[in-house]
């Protein structure tokens, strides 16, 4: 998924040019349910000319932030399923679980095995290191 919040900031950067003071918040909801494609098509009217530089076209960056990241806006069915739908949670998992287990001091590795190290940490952090090792013992 796109981080939820990183969203939000494109569209609020996008809302600046936008001539709705409430763009933003009319927006943030559909974007919310996954209807990205209908946001998109409400901001395109104000994306500019393609004379204009990118950093000068906030509502252009904003579609190029969502359409280079087609099918990762699932933010409604990752919630029925109690998944988060910021970034915050994914790039704490990766600080506290993967780099810490890929730093520990005098340690080596091939980054063609960093998979198989990471995945035990990554199954037990997700609560399935005993499904996991169940199925293993059966095996």
């Amino acid at each position: 998924l796109i981080g939820f919040y990183h969203l939000c900031g494109y569209l609020s950067d996008a809302s600046e040019v936008c001539p709705h003071s409430d763009f933003f918040s009319r927006q943030k909801q559909p974007a919310k349910d996954g209807r990205t494609g209908e946001v998109l098509r409400q901001m395109e009217p104000y994306s500019g000319p393609v004379s204009v530089p990118d950093k000068n076209a906030p509502v252009r960056r904003c579609i190029r932030y969502v359409m280079n990241r087609a099918g990762q806006s699932g933010y409604k069915e990752a919630q029925e399923n109690g998944l988060p739908i910021g970034s915050g949670e994914i790039e704490s998992a990766h600080r506290y679980i993967i780099r810490k287990r890929l730093k520990i001091a005098g340690a080596w590795r091939k980054e063609k095995n960093a998979q198989n190290i990471l995945s035990p940490g990554v199954l037990r952090a997700d609560g399935d290191w005993e499904s996991y090792r169940k199925k293993a013992d059966r095996a």
